[in-house]
């Protein structure tokens, strides 16, 4: 990438970050200022940026665009398409340009070199207890941020209440302060720095300083400087001028650990040391010959510089070839599963569209709705199979598309299956299904239909005479065998691992699949985890449906919250109340179903009140949201079980304890339970009483998003800053997308690049034992998780 297109991307990038100078590491004009250093700007106009730290926002705007006007007109051909596709004939023979190789070093368990990383068993335990248990583990540790310790300042130039690095030298002996406080002892020194202005250098509790430091002693400090009567510095680091360390003079990595600062540096470099010559990258020689706007370090060069990196452009190669490693072999696994093929189910588009248009349905639909049967149906009548993610909010009404699309299906002679990750759910879509198509033979498959209704159901299924099967995992079971199955729709498909996914998928001979989520994917983190999908999305709401009032309370106002319950109950409404864990754990100390029941039990005495959690047995689980949806329940306690989407058009109020604990995504799917009824719903979001000022000011901020937005998809970016991609889409358990360089967000154009690069890989797999290891390394990794709902 040339140097002006480099300026354009951190620009277009500085716009979306809605100018808050933090698109370039250092800010925009210490990039300026270095590129100027080193003649590489000459241009007055973009030299304008070196200002660009102290200009306001409206000043910062003006400016952006000025320059990326001039420089899109000088650079027009930037905005052109490629001329050359990333393809297999751009590259003769690309194979031979890929090593096989494991890079085994990197699983090898830390403890082994304990002793040339200088460890003892209390770091150890302290490194297992944040993940870290190979050298791989402590190379992916990545710092969360850096401090530019290139260049000492002055106490006069650095900025009150930020942090700065500073050379200066003791001229005083200590003073000890004792306030009030007794627990609290102040150590303070006056100090010079090396341009001659004058202040003092303050420690707290760290009474062994002075025993360290006297009097014509010269030290390195990294700090926050206070700019009061005289300048302070509050030391985070230092050290004594005379050592030479991996701790100043240069780009400084800051970790999220317990684990002292330079401790943690020092592990880090002495691993590195130990294995940067063992790593192999198997991709590089491809991606040197492969034209992009990107440059890449090699694997072990990006380790090193992701860590230590000289410069800031050695630390942009690396975080893209990390990035790029973090998602390729997704990218390459979900390419070669769900891969677009040839299908034998095709159906006849205008029989299709006609029997859509005479279909009674009991509501009008959505323009959306019908936009995306409309994209179905042409995706049904190709002679290719279909392969779509539904994306809708909660209540948008992505079961009645899936229901049309099994209908049309199914009156041309085929087959359907739709897969639930819950009994509930499944019985719900069953009666749904009965009720709008009564002329289709419906049948319902879970793990409690048994003897010989189960095998009657499998006698019929396999001569063809059930036209759609609606069921939990149950349908994977190796006894369901299918005449023809021509479509497959999994609802809530993020509940389900990839395996399972194809497992259903296997049964027939390249049927269409249809995948539903209600939790909505950012478009950017889609291109990741579905790459091998085409992407629908309900983006239109029933009429009529209200928007929910969200309000945030403490729980030490919880008398309250419970009172506005009461009202509702008294106006005939029902209310859940959601709890983050079953039974009691002291040292967890949130609050759980087993305690919260015996406490509004007895607080509405008046009411009945019951329980419903994941360690509950199918039957009992059913029995009790049968009896909360026939109004013999007036609240219900339960875990995030009821997340997934059962319809109780009475329930109007939902209470979240320890709402802090939730990601946005969960806590607005759990808001959904009551956006089906017809009566103002409410959401009361409750934080933990234990939380510090700190702590629930950061709660605060996330819930308020919550309380802010009511758009799902704005939600799930909000969620995709805060919490990061695993917990949006919940996969966190599974290691999918626990990314730790990539950004989602701001990385799209590597994300489309990596997306091009798999497809062109995946026909390649068998030739490669590494990729295998990596795909199957992933599979381990996405684990069931349907036992946990």
């Amino acid at each position: 990438m040339t140097l002006e297109k480099q300026i354009i991307e951190i620009l277009k990038q500085e716009i979306n970050n809605n100018f808050k100078n933090n698109s370039v590491f250092g800010g925009l004009s210490f990039f300026v200022k270095k590129l100027s250093k080193n003649d590489k700007i000459d241009h007055p106009i973009i030299k304008q940026l070196l200002d660009y730290d102290y200009l306001n926002i409206d000043n910062r705007k003006k400016l952006v665009y000025q320059i990326l006007d001039y420089l899109q007109n000088k650079n027009k051909e930037y905005e052109k398409e490629d001329s050359q596709t990333l393809n297999e004939e751009n590259l003769e023979n690309f194979e031979n340009l890929i090593i096989d190789t494991d890079n085994s070093i990197l699983n090898a368990p830390i403890n082994y070199f304990a002793k040339d990383l200088n460890l003892n068993k209390r770091i150890l335990n302290n490194l297992k207890k944040i993940g870290i248990e190979s050298i791989g583990d402590l190379l992916w540790f990545v710092p969360r941020s850096y401090s530019d310790r290139t260049k000492s300042v002055s106490l006069k130039d650095a900025i009150n209440q930020e942090k700065a690095f500073l050379n200066v030298e003791i001229i005083s002996n200590y003073q000890i302060i004792k306030p009030n406080n007794k627990k609290l002892k102040i150590i303070k020194y006056m100090i010079k720095d090396e341009y001659g202005n004058i202040g003092e250098i303050v420690f707290f509790n760290q009474e062994y300083i002075t025993h360290l430091l006297n009097k014509g002693k010269r030290i390195r400090v990294f700090g926050r400087v206070i700019k009061n009567r005289v300048f302070q510095v509050m030391p985070e680091e230092w050290e004594f001028d005379e050592l030479k360390t991996i701790d100043f003079n240069r780009i400084v990595p800051t970790y999220s650990t317990s684990i002292n600062p330079k401790k943690i540096r020092e592990i880090i470099f002495r691993a590195l040391k130990l294995v940067y010559k063992k790593i192999n990258d198997p991709l590089i020689n491809l991606l040197n010959k492969i034209p992009s706007n990107f440059e890449f370090d090699d694997l072990s060069k990006a380790f090193v510089n992701i860590h230590f990196p000289p410069n800031y452009e050695s630390l942009q190669r690396a975080r893209n070839r990390l990035a790029l490693e973090e998602i390729i072999y997704t990218q390459i696994l979900m390419n070669g599963i769900s891969k677009k093929k040839e299908t034998i189910y095709i159906i006849d588009k205008e029989k299709a569209l006609e029997l859509f248009s005479k279909l009674e349905l009991p509501f009008e639909l959505t323009n959306a709705q019908k936009r995306v049967i409309n994209e179905i149906i042409e995706d049904l009548s190709s002679k290719y199979s279909c392969r779509r993610l539904i994306q809708g909010d909660v209540g948008a009404g992505k079961t009645v598309v899936a229901m049309v699309a099994c209908f049309v299906v199914c009156k041309h002679g085929y087959q359907a299956a739709l897969m639930a990750p819950t009994e509930i759910l499944a019985t719900q879509h069953y009666n749904n299904f009965k009720n709008i198509l009564p002329n289709l033979q419906i049948e319902l498959l879970t793990s409690k239909i048994k003897g010989k209704k189960r095998e009657h159901i499998f006698e019929k299924l396999k001569e063809g005479k059930i036209d759609i099967l609606i069921g939990t995992h149950a349908l994977i079971n190796e006894d369901v065998e299918f005449k023809d199955l021509a479509l497959i729709i999994v609802d809530e498909q993020h509940k389900f691992g990839v395996q399972q996914r194809f497992k259903l998928y296997s049964k027939s001979q390249c049927p269409h699949l249809v995948v539903m989520s209600a939790t909505p994917i950012p478009r950017t983190l889609a291109l990741t985890v579905y790459s091998d999908l085409d992407i629908s999305i309900i983006d239109e709401l029933p009429p009529g449906r209200k928007k929910a009032i969200t309000e945030i309370f403490n729980y030490k106002d919880i008398k309250k919250v419970y009172d506005f319950i009461k009202n509702q109950l008294k106006e005939g409404r029902q209310a859940y109340v959601i709890c983050p864990s079953i039974f009691e754990n002291p040292k967890l100390e949130l609050k759980n179903v087993e305690k919260i029941y015996k406490e509004i039990k007895e607080y509405f005495a008046e009411y009945k009140v019951d329980y419903l959690h994941g360690k509950m047995n199918n039957k009992e689980k059913d029995k009790v949201m049968e009896d909360f949806r026939n109004k013999n329940i007036d609240i219900l306690i339960s875990t995030t079980v009821v997340e997934v989407g059962v319809d109780v058009p009475n329930a109007n109020t939902i209470l979240i304890l320890d709402a802090e604990r939730f990601g946005l995504s969960q806590l607005h799917q759990l808001r959904g339970r009551v956006k089906r009824s017809n009566h103002q719903p409410y959401c009361l979001l409750v934080t933990s009483k234990n939380l510090s000022y700190q702590e629930f000011s950061k709660s605060l901020q996330r819930l308020n998003v919550l309380k802010y937005y009511d758009d799902g998809f704005k939600i799930a970016e909000k969620d995709l800053e805060l919490r990061g991609p695993g917990e949006v889409i919940g996969y966190k358990q599974h290691g999918f997308t626990d990314f730790k360089v990539l950004n989602p967000l701001k990385d799209v154009e590597l994300i489309k690049f990596s997306n091009k690069l798999a497809q062109m890989i995946t026909p390649q797999i068998l030739n490669f034992n590494f990729i295998k290891q990596k795909i199957q390394q992933i599979n381990q990794k996405m684990q069931d998780i349907t036992d946990s709902i």
